[in-house]
């Protein structure tokens, strides 16, 4: 599973429809279809029930792992912002006299 997959996987939960959210993440609906089939043989279920007007359920394995998911997907915005402050910090550092760089 990769990041992207699972933000494309959280959307699809959130919108409830491939079409919304293939339009969210500005992407194919196929693209967004062979995601989730991807996820669901990967974790060998369902994640989502489908209903006759297109509409997405998730499943209780599809509800376990979109917690997972938004988890990983938070871990990895705190993972880029603290990097981010490392570098403005560094930038903002005065260099010393003499030094030579």
């Amino acid at each position: 599973m990769e990041l992207k997959e699972l933000q494309i996987l959280v959307a699809v939960a959130e919108e409830g429809r491939v079409k919304k959210a293939a339009a969210r993440l500005r992407c194919t609906i196929p693209a967004v279809r062979g995601v989730i089939s991807k996820l669901e043989k990967e974790a060998g279920t369902p994640l989502f029930e489908r209903s006759k007007k297109h509409e997405l359920y998730l499943t209780t394995a599809g509800e376990s792992l979109v917690d997972y998911a938004k988890r990983l997907l938070l871990l990895q915005d705190e993972a880029l912002a603290a990097v981010e402050q490392m570098e403005i910090a560094k930038a903002c550092r005065p260099k010393s006299f003499g030094q030579a760089k």
